[in-house]
């Protein structure tokens, strides 16, 4: 399977490392976290069937899938050959609203 990362999924990298780079000053943290996460999306390739559905967790029909990583939850869907990442969100966000607050 290819990895492909959507602009929201890629905005969300580069909104994490900088927050970690600048609130905590910490850029090695910064840069040891997103490798971290990008690492695990690489995975995918091989074991896209390897997250959790959302739709066994909650009453949602929907094909995303998910992983945690890091304290961030990583958003994907299988579309054909592709595994595609759309969101990295941290853990105690209300992802669910972030993630289809449009849909209500």
């Amino acid at each position: 399977m290819k990895l492909r990362f959507t602009p929201r999924a890629m905005n969300d990298l580069t909104a994490i490392r900088r927050f970690i780079r600048d609130e905590y000053g910490n850029p090695k943290a910064a840069k040891r976290i997103t490798d971290s996460i990008f690492a695990q999306c690489a995975n995918l390739k091989q074991f896209p069937q390897s997250g959790t559905a959302l739709s066994a967790r909650f009453e949602i029909d929907t094909d995303v899938r998910y992983l945690v990583c890091e304290g961030y939850m990583i958003f994907y869907r299988i579309e054909g050959e592709f595994v595609s990442v759309g969101a990295v969100i941290h853990g105690k966000t209300d992802y669910l609203d972030v993630l289809f607050r449009k849909e209500r």
